[in-house]
């Protein structure tokens, strides 16, 4: 009789050993969930103050995109108004030249050349 005796001692150590490592996990399970709550929080919390931000930065990036069209335009404007200048002056100079002497009108077709 004193070997089942000593097989229901070990079974009772054993399973005492594994009630306290059950207890050990579910106590260690209920500190992860209280870490993963706050977590969950401090994510909640970011979100909110990221997402105005994100906005922000949509908007800023359209008017960049805006600003980016107005410049393509002045750029194009500019560039027509600088050729309507140079015609210009090679018109002024071109009449100015047939006004000349016909000796100075050879410096004149030397700044139609230039210009």
């Amino acid at each position: 009789m004193a070997l089942p005796r000593k097989y229901a001692r070990e079974l009772t150590f054993e399973s005492l050993w594994q009630e306290k490592r059950i207890y050990d996990l579910k106590k260690k399970n209920q500190e992860l969930e209280k870490f993963k709550f706050v977590l969950d929080y401090k994510i909640k919390e970011l979100k909110k103050q990221i997402e105005p931000r994100e906005l922000e930065i949509a908007d800023m990036k359209q008017q960049i995109k805006e600003m980016d069209h107005e410049l393509e335009r002045y750029h194009k404007t500019n560039r027509c108004s600088l050729m309507r200048e140079h015609i210009l002056m090679r018109e002024h100079i071109l009449m100015r030249a047939r006004a000349l002497p016909q000796n100075q009108q050879v410096f004149a077709n030397v700044l139609l050349v230039c210009c």
